[in-house]
């Protein structure tokens, strides 16, 4: 490779030609360049444990590692008179880096630490980069052979050595204790599926054994204990927090210790989509990369709102005790993967593959947006006589703060304002308050009114309040939000009255589902 002056074009072409002869670890990522590394990260209380990322390449990382050996440099030596060795240029290096998405390079959807699962039932065991699913494989424990027709039989005893992981977790129930093994078998088997729900680890009180199963998961993904972050101050910091782990392509993204109530458009939008659209922190321009992360999180009373209700199942745990930190175990479920950390993601695997080769029957109904996960590891558990996972998206719908909201507002139109009339904004907040003339523009004090309806202000006062008022603006944009939607045989509908130049809103009854 001959480095000289006003050449820079085809030096960039060539030193990119280079990079993908030799078949160097170097990867496209949304435009960023990075390398498969196993990194040291955050872990809980403190501690630190290792993954595989995909880590961001420097100029001087790109040149002296991966340049340097992609080919012979050599510039002319006036004094010499000949062309001698030489080291790659810093300013090739940064231009390769400058290029973005422009380039030729392999893409990488993400970094594992152990075989998976192709689209097509095959099973990724090599070490490197696969083009297929666009994974690299890095460092992955021995294996026990798998069976390339393993029968259902083999899948029970396979499942079994799973869950004899779980028995001293107290699970409320069979479909909680399914979300723990989909949480397994959808991190190992994570390469045939575009999408995964998140999977929520809850529980009334800390102590319970939330983290140990979100480290048993890591132990077997990883051969560590879980990767974790914070969920920070708000929605939007725990979603750049996210994207942040996204873009490194980790296996498991881990939210630890979430409290409250979990919404977000970013999240949902990062759940469902096989590539999504993030804004790396420091940059004013958005990237798109491919996303092959298993959201998890644990939370004591987490509570989902909205549309992540949809997109998570959850596994509830309760000791029935004060404190359950005091309880003892004859065995520390990290500890035993440890001990055989392959034997347990090749039970994963012949799990979703002798469902693969049974010709996956008695599929449940998909579930939207997950298509492959719903096919795949779903219908394997319940193949399997386990309970479906997706049963505990009802018990978190009616634990859904948002919709409890929605039914009280539809509630009280229905019984203090009735069907097929409509109102606007203003002569709603009026019915609630009890306003002679009905109509108001801006926010109505309610300190000086009567209160004709009470349980219509509550319900509004919930949705729209604003320091003891209910606010017109606040009221209009839910109303706008939640328009079309149906619960109990009753539709929010909005119509723009054009003499009035204003939006009216009722509630029609239409037939239950």
């Amino acid at each position: 490779m001959v480095i000289a002056a006003g050449k820079e074009d085809r030096m960039l072409a060539d030193a990119e030609e280079a990079l993908s002869i030799e078949r160097l670890p170097v990867f496209d990522r949304g435009g960023i360049l990075v390398t498969p590394r196993v990194e040291t990260v955050k872990s809980r209380r403190g501690s630190t444990t290792k993954v595989g990322r995909a880590v961001k390449l420097s100029a001087v990382n790109l040149a002296v590692e991966f340049l340097s050996p992609a080919a012979n440099w050599i510039r002319y030596d006036l004094k010499q008179k000949k062309f001698v060795p030489a080291n790659p240029p810093h300013r090739t290096a940064e231009a390769l880096i400058q290029r973005g998405g422009s380039h030729k390079l392999r893409k990488l959807a993400g970094v594992i630490s152990h075989p998976t699962f192709r689209p097509d039932g095959s099973i990724l065991t090599a070490a490197g980069y696969d083009p297929d699913t666009q994974l690299y494989l890095i460092d992955p424990p021995p294996m026990p052979p798998i069976s390339d027709k393993p029968t259902k039989k083999d899948a029970e005893k396979s499942l079994s050595l799973l869950n004899d992981l779980l028995v001293k977790f107290p699970f409320v129930d069979d479909a909680s204790r399914s979300v723990a093994l989909s949480a397994i078998l959808s991190v190992i088997a994570r390469g045939a599926c575009t999408a995964v729900p998140m999977h929520v680890f809850n529980a009334p009180v800390a102590g319970t054994g939330k983290s140990v199963l979100g480290d048993t998961v890591a132990a077997i993904a990883f051969g560590q204990p879980s990767p974790v972050i914070s969920a920070g101050w708000n929605s939007d910091e725990l979603e750049k927090r996210i994207a942040a782990e996204m873009i490194a392509g980790q296996a498991i993204v881990s939210i630890d210790n979430l409290n409250g109530i979990l919404r977000g458009d970013a999240l949902c939008q990062m759940l469902d989509r096989p590539s999504v659209n993030i804004r790396p922190l420091g940059r004013s321009e958005s990237i798109t990369i491919e996303n092959r992360a298993t959201v998890v999180a644990n939370g004591n009373n987490l509570q989902l709102s909205g549309d992540i209700v949809r997109r998570a199942i959850s596994c509830m745990m309760d000791a029935g005790m004060e404190d359950p930190n005091f309880r003892t175990f004859n065995f520390h479920p990290v500890t035993r993967v440890l001990e055989d950390r392959g034997k347990y993601i090749a039970a994963a695997l012949t799990v979703v593959r002798a469902y693969f080769v049974a010709g996956m029957p008695d599929r449940l109904p998909k579930l939207g947006s997950f298509e492959e996960w719903s096919d795949l590891i779903r219908s394997a558990l319940v193949w399997l006589g386990k309970a479906d996972p997706c049963a505990t998206i009802e018990a978190a719908r009616d634990n859904d703060p948002e919709r409890s909201n929605f039914v009280s507002v539809m509630i009280a139109l229905r019984d203090d304002v009735g069907f097929e009339k409509p109102l606007s904004t203003g002569e709603l907040i009026g019915e609630a308050i009890g306003s002679a003339s009905g109509l108001f523009d801006g926010t109505v004090k309610l300190e000086a009114m009567r209160l004709a309806k009470p349980a219509l202000r509550a319900a509004l006062m919930v949705i729209a309040g604003d320091r003891g008022s209910i606010s017109n603006l606040r009221l209009g944009h839910w109303l706008a939000r939640h328009h079309g939607r149906i619960i109990d045989g009753c539709r929010l509908e909005g119509a723009n009255d054009k003499i009035a130049n204003q939006k009216r809103w009722k509630i029609v009854q239409v037939g239950k589902p």
